[in-house]
């Protein structure tokens, strides 16, 4: 008995979630059986339990059919909300408390998508929006090593880098120092700091400038300025992987403890690679050329 009943359950839940399912019909006579997701942008989205998410051009689709009330947009604009019927012969129609039935036309559904949702237009408008917002980052190291015995050594390094990027522009401030100490004297006391801006001028070609600024007590460097700029050109550029390139010119000054000041042009060529090789493992490198 207890079988029976269970058999009788599994019928009855089985033949519920067929009897909700909205359907698509395609001009060819292929009848789709699942959960209508959206029509938008020319792509039909229906979400089927065979099949996982299928995409289908709605140049292909000759009519739908939804279980519950739906937004759908006309193609004379018009938005009604109600539930897309498949009619006997094939046709098209749309029920609703405002429209009553309607009959529609073939092709004549340009977007459909839930009553709850927002429409194709203000998802595109948030979809931009989250795009172009800028992301904020921060990148912390710290590196320390020493030696002991025959010789005594010390050497300590640190950096932080703030990122600002959005989908067309990259800005990244950072400062560095470094310092290091042998058997009791300074062989290394550096500061630096600067910024730098990226402009994608296309999906591959980008523009950039740079300003620097160091200090290094060990070369007696008082103030090392240096401001250069240029293009860059984007040899891979994917989700997981990137490498670029670049060139630009600029001007250095130099200001050192004894007082000489130095102004020169100057050169910058390098490049940029890195590679996601697991969600939590990068391989960085970066190299650059002074002239």
């Amino acid at each position: 008995m207890m079988k029976f009943w269970c058999t009788v359950a599994c019928c009855a839940i089985a033949l519920t979630s067929v009897a909700r399912a909205d359907e698509v019909i395609l001009n060819d006579g292929s009848r789709i059986v699942g959960e209508v997701q959206r029509l938008d942008g020319g792509k039909l989205k229906i979400k089927t339990g065979f099949a996982g998410d299928l995409v289908i051009d709605a140049e292909n689709v000759k009519a739908i059919g939804t279980e519950q009330d739906v937004n759908v947009r006309l193609e004379s604009g018009d938005t009604v909300i109600g539930k897309l019927n498949v009619a006997p012969d094939g046709s098209q129609t749309v029920t609703g408390d405002a429209v009553g039935q309607q009959q529609v036309p073939a092709g004549g559904v340009k977007a459909v998508w839930s009553k709850d949702d927002v429409s194709p237009e203000v998802a595109e408008a948030q979809a931009k929006y989250e795009a172009a917002r800028a992301k904020w980052s921060l990148h912390l190291e710290f590196g320390l090593n020493g030696e002991t015995g025959n010789q005594e050594r010390i050497g300590v390094i640190g950096r932080a880098e703030a990122k600002r990027t959005t989908d067309t522009d990259r800005l990244s401030i950072y400062a560095q120092g470094r310092y290091s100490r042998d058997d009791g004297e300074d062989t290394s006391r550096e500061i630096l700091g600067g910024a730098k801006l990226e402009v994608d001028l296309d999906e591959r070609l980008l523009a950039w400038g740079r300003v620097e600024l160091e200090n290094d007590k060990f070369e007696e460097l008082e103030l090392r300025t240096t401001a250069t700029g240029g293009l860059g050109y984007f040899v891979i550029r994917k989700p997981d992987q990137e490498w670029k390139v670049r060139g630009g010119l600029g001007v250095q000054f130099e200001s050192f403890e004894n007082g000489e000041d130095t102004v020169e042009a100057i050169g910058e060529a390098g490049h940029e690679y890195w590679v996601e090789i697991a969600p939590w493992l990068r391989y960085t490198h970066s190299l650059a050329f002074y002239i």
